[in-house]
């Protein structure tokens, strides 16, 4: 039943695509900033090419962004896995000894 409604949404969107193309074929000049003309293209391709041009953009943003955050993921789980690593030596040091180095630690130093 799924593959029947998968089926019938791409022809109608082929079909949309289909009359989107015959409607837009005639042939339009490009014009560039301060009335500089490049020359004649289907409006067609005009169209496309942009939607394209902007996912092309969308996507290098998106992708820059998701850069950042791994960095800054990857470096989380470096500080997550030094401060276990502290935990877990802390957790192994005898209880006089970790309140003798909690004590000299609240101490302010004399100097």
């Amino acid at each position: 039943m799924k593959r029947i409604i998968y089926l019938i949404i791409l022809m109608l969107v082929v079909f949309w695509l289909a009359i989107f193309v015959a409607v837009n074929l005639h042939e339009v000049e490009i014009k560039w900033f301060f009335g500089k003309t490049w020359g004649m293209a289907p409006l067609i391709v005009i169209i496309l090419g942009s939607i394209l041009l902007g996912a092309l953009l969308a996507a290098l943003t998106g992708g820059i962004s998701q850069a950042k955050l791994l960095s800054q993921n990857r470096k989380q789980k470096k500080t997550i896995m030094r401060l276990e690593e502290e935990l877990t030596a802390l957790r192994k040091l005898p209880v006089e000894e970790l309140e003798k180095e909690i004590r000299e630690a609240e101490e302010p130093e004399c100097r």
